[in-house]
């Protein structure tokens, strides 16, 4: 059995911290609509909010772009958490390509 290193506890750390954010917003939301705002990311994701509206945008379901036309940025909660599932550096490979595809339409415009 191996000895578990300092890094495997702060590692274990992180992911119970975030775990303990996940069920606050779940447990703040259980009457209210289940939609979750930048700020209820920022903390899930534990970042800032100006990280995510930079360059972590790829954390955010629909790469930022707002479930909801009106009022601020949100999404359903299931959404997110559905997002949330799929490893970060994935979303980061998907958000590589989604600028991409942004600049080569522009260029083509």
């Amino acid at each position: 059995m191996e000895i578990p290193t300092k890094q495997d506890f702060d590692e274990l750390q992180r992911q119970v911290a975030e775990l303990r954010s996940v069920i606050d917003v779940m447990l703040t939301r259980i009457d209210a609509p289940k939609t979750v705002k930048v700020e209820d990311i920022a903390k899930m994701e534990g970042i800032s909010k100006s990280q995510l509206n930079g360059r972590e945008q790829y954390l955010l379901p629909r790469f930022g772009v707002s479930a909801y036309p009106e009022g601020v940025r949100r999404w359903d909660l299931d959404e997110y958490l559905e997002w949330r599932s799929v490893d970060p550096r994935v979303r980061y490979e998907m958000w590589q390509e989604h600028l991409e595809r942004k600049r080569q339409n522009s260029i083509t415009a």
